[in-house]
């Protein structure tokens, strides 16, 4: 009888953990995954990465144009010194 109620009180504590485990998973899971609809593709579209490989991208792009500018200088100064070397001797 007391082994009897020994479970039940297991079980019941059991019970109260897993509802709560499944609270905190279907608050996260809210909160962390957008709903899917019609206009998402993938359940597990995360806006936060897209707008991070956008800033990426920007910042690649801008690297590369300061990149192109520098080696275009580099070209006008290289051109220019060999022109005085050319007038010096």
């Amino acid at each position: 009888n007391s082994s009897t109620r020994s479970l039940e009180e297991r079980l019941n504590q059991l019970d109260g953990r897993l509802t709560h485990a499944l609270d905190l998973i279907e608050t996260y899971w809210k909160a962390d995954l957008p709903e899917k609809n019609k206009y998402n593709e993938h359940i597990f579209i995360d806006h936060r990465l897209i707008e991070e490989n956008k800033r990426l991208l920007f910042n690649q792009r801008k690297y590369i144009q300061d990149l192109r500018f520098l080696k275009q200088k580099y070209r006008e100064q290289s051109n220019y010194l060999e022109q005085l070397l050319a007038q010096l001797t």
